[in-house]
């Protein structure tokens, strides 16, 4: 009987932690797109109001307060502070790297450099997200089933 509760104790936690994975990579796949909406409102505000990082920041937390403790962190800590998240996302070396840039080069030139930057960079992430988009149910079955499997390779050891 103890072999039995046992051998479920480890089948429930390992496909816990497939699922706990599989989570991270849904947010991974949501924090690219609020980004990618994020860069996209800086450009059109450069393009058309020729506004300041302050000012797009501003209009971008009118338009969806759910991410003002986030657009603060940027304008304190730089951005480097969204790659921090990566210990709580699966946010891809690749991603980071973009926002990275895209942060880093934002209001230091002129209005036609930081434009050709804005279109670079969202279309080098839009790449990125619908791939992530397309490969994410795999990923996630992959995962969930490793997981799982790896649960029945533990008991097989004790048993």
């Amino acid at each position: 009987m103890i072999k039995l509760i046992g051998a479920c104790a480890i089948i429930i936690c390992t496909l816990g932690m497939g699922l706990h994975i599989t989570g991270k990579n849904k947010k991974s796949l949501i924090f690219t797109k609020e980004m990618l909406e994020l860069m996209k409102h800086a450009k059109d505000k450069i393009e058309y109001y020729n506004a300041p990082i302050d000012e797009i920041f501003e209009s971008y937390t009118a338009k969806k307060p759910q991410f003002i403790d986030s657009i603060n962190k940027i304008k304190t800590d730089g951005w480097e502070s969204v790659t921090e998240m990566q210990n709580e996302i699966n946010l891809s070396k690749e991603v980071q790297s973009i926002i990275n840039e895209f942060g880093n080069k934002l209001g230091k030139s002129n209005k036609q450099d930081q434009l050709s930057m804005c279109n670079y960079c969202i279309n080098r992430l839009e790449n990125i997200y619908k791939d992530m988009q397309k490969n994410l149910p795999e990923k996630n079955k992959v995962t969930v089933a490793l997981c799982i499997y790896s649960g029945l390779m533990i008991i097989i050891l004790f048993i």
